[in-house]
């Protein structure tokens, strides 16, 4: 926690700083309404940062700012106020001030003060380390500033291997990143004078390979060994590696540079290891102090872990952008004022220019051509309620986009954002209109046609059942009960052609089990009725599930006294039971049931249940035992099925 005096004469902002501050966590403020009342907090505490007001009553802020620096040395001060004159802008940085933040009304400026104090108490901790480097290891102190900056130079590798080899005096300096996710080192650098090349070059050859890019296995206890033992001297190479090189190996390099003192660092950050380096120095030649081996150490720790997250960053940034920038939908990402802060090439390419040119204008003005923004516009959903949301829009030129928004929000979960992407789905409207009359048509065709040839079918009865009564020769009758028998299984065709026809035609609903089936299911059949609250999203044609099984049952039963319709719950949805006491149905035909026209059916009844249920991905077995009755189990997804518990009064 940084602890914070802050001084104001007014009471009140006090308090609203303090609100503001102390709820990120990393703050604890204590509050004077007065310059003399800072100074005696000061002489009885201590801060780790001043935040003062400069125009107060008595002694103002850049006078308490003289003060402090004359008794209490660098302890950062920020003037917050709310003059805004240059003036006192410069008298302040001039004596000593480390910020100057001009009051506003909003919540950002607390957010930008809060920035100001984390980074002047860090450099303040920062100047501290390095003076303490400065007066024991001045030297070492200048190179680590160069090496703190070496993730952003060209070889940062180089640079820490070059400068360990300088500060050692040595022949040679290796520098390996630790890869935690494969378990090894990989050497990245080896800086050796002119005197060992050649036995570098020799080292290779031995080898086979290069040494630098090779990957060295480490085991558990090597990278704890590295963990706890940052510096280690020997005259055995082997040893200085932990074992990560085959000792052959190590033995033959060992004899071409004629060495006599091997050093070896554990380059770590934050408890753990990201790098190590080996020193090869020049026989008779006594190591560098171990101080100054472990601040480079430490130093070449950061900069290791540096490089290690920038190009974790660097990799996560790309594949982000590839991702965003792959897109085939005009993707925007729109601050809280709903500004387009980033475009993806969708975007542009859409409007016939870059991405970039849309920065800082408004999606509502750019593709609708409005001051305001659309009705029902999901960004304005996410932006007030920070939850995702959807919704169909046309736009001006009468096009349809289907817009999607999603909250983007910062560490501390705050919203700060929304990622908009917006798909134009006009042609596939246009297609679907087109399909819908298409469809209409052919339905209304089917209708006149089925209802002209039912109007003929049933012409042929009548006349098959006159012709049946004037004959008396059997042989002619018995072909006119074929005939007749022939002309019902075409009825029949013609009546589940028409129940097939409005399979689909209508989007699924949610339905509820229990009425349907009051409603569906034959009054002679007495059906224990066990589905309350549950309910089903289906085709309208659930009703004919139901109505189907009913009519098996009464039909094919033959015993049947009584059916109970029940369920049961699982972590994959819903399984509902229609479940009678009749005869049953074999094994060899529990599939076959279900096929189109299967023997002892009268043609579809169970074949468009199946269909029926298979829109919304519900299945149905029949899995009864014969002689005990017929079972039909029909599987419901959870995304298909609801339960609607009763609630009882208080």
């Amino acid at each position: 926690m940084i602890s914070v005096l802050h001084v104001d004469d007014d009471p009140s902002f006090l308090d609203l700083c303090t609100l503001f501050l102390e709820e990120t966590g990393e703050f604890t403020l204590d509050t004077a309404t007065s310059a003399r009342k800072a100074i005696e907090k000061l002489e009885s505490g201590s801060y780790d940062a001043i935040v003062s007001d400069y125009l107060m009553p008595g002694m103002d802020g850049i006078e308490l700012l003289k003060y402090v620096r004359s008794r209490y040395g660098s302890i950062p001060f920020i003037i917050f106020t709310g003059r805004g004159r240059e003036d006192v802008v410069i008298e302040a940085l001039n004596n000593g001030a480390d910020f100057y933040l001009q009051k506003g009304g909003d919540r950002e400026q607390f957010v930008e003060l809060a920035h100001m104090i984390r980074q002047a108490v860090q450099r303040r901790e920062t100047e501290r380390e390095s003076e303490r480097r400065t007066e024991n290891l001045r030297a070492v102190s200048e190179l680590a500033v160069e090496l703190a900056a070496a993730p952003s130079s060209g070889n940062p590798f180089r640079l820490i291997a070059d400068t360990l080899r300088e500060i050692a005096g040595a022949f040679a300096a290796g520098i390996s990143t630790y890869d935690p996710d494969r378990g090894e080192l990989k050497i990245e650098y080896i800086s050796v004078s002119s005197d060992a090349r050649e036995a570098l070059q020799k080292a290779s050859s031995l080898i086979g390979r290069e040494l630098v890019g090779m990957r060295l296995p480490v085991s558990p206890a090597t990278r704890e060994h590295m963990r706890t033992e940052i510096v280690s001297f020997s005259s055995d190479l082997a040893e200085v590696l932990l074992g990560a090189v085959p000792e052959p190996i190590t033995a033959h390099i060992q004899q071409l540079f004629g060495l006599g003192i091997f050093a070896g660092l554990s380059l770590n950050y934050g408890g753990e290891v990201q790098g190590s380096a080996v020193i090869i120095m020049p026989e008779g030649q006594p190591p560098p102090p171990t101080d100054v081996l472990l601040t480079f150490a430490h130093v070449a720790g950061v900069s290791l872990q540096r490089i290690r997250a920038e190009e974790a960053l660097r990799q996560s940034e790309a594949e982000k952008s590839t991702i965003l920038e792959s897109q085939v939908e005009i993707m925007v990402f729109q601050d809280p004022d709903m500004h387009i802060r980033w475009a993806n090439r969708a975007a542009g390419a859409f409007l016939g220019t870059e991405p970039e040119s849309l920065v800082g204008t408004r999606c509502y003005t750019l593709w609708h051509r409005r001051t305001t923004p659309c009705e029902g516009c999901p960004v304005v959903r996410v932006l007030q309620t920070g939850e995702p949301h959807r919704n169909e829009i046309t736009s001006h030129d009468g096009r349809c986009w289907i817009i999607s928004a999603a909250p983007v929000r910062d560490e501390h979960g705050h919203v700060m954002g929304a990622l908009e992407s917006a798909l134009d789905v006009t042609d596939l409207k246009q297609a679907e209109q087109a399909l819908t009359l298409a469809n209409k048509k052919l339905n209304l065709l089917s209708s006149v046609t089925r209802h002209d040839i039912l109007n003929q079918l049933n012409v042929l009865l009548l006349y098959l059942e006159i012709a049946k009564k004037e004959t008396t020769d059997q042989t002619l009758l018995g072909y006119l009960e074929k005939q007749e028998a022939a002309a019902r299984a075409v009825l029949r065709q013609i009546a589940f052609t028409s129940d097939y026809q409005d399979l689909g035609a209508s989007a699924p609903e949610w339905q509820t089990v229990s009425d349907i089936i009051r409603e569906s299911v034959p009054h002679q059949l007495a059906v224990i009725n066990d589905l309350e609250g549950l309910e089903i999203f289906a085709d309208p044609l659930l009703r004919k599930v139901f109505y189907n099984l009913a009519d098996n049952t009464i039909r094919h039963g033959e015993t049947v006294t009584t059916v109970r319709a029940y369920f049961r719950e699982s972590d994959e949805g819903i399984t509902l039971f229609w479940e009678d006491d009749g005869v049953g149905i074999p094994y060899s035909r529990k599939e076959a049931i279900f096929q189109r026209d299967p023997v002892k059916t009268t043609g579809g009844g169970l074949f468009l249940i199946r269909d029926i249920l298979s829109i919304t991905g519900i299945t149905i077995a029949e899995t009864g035992e014969p002689g005990k009755g017929a079972r039909f189990e029909i599987r419901v997804p959870s995304s298909a099925s609801r339960i609607r518990r009763k609630t009882i009064p208080p």
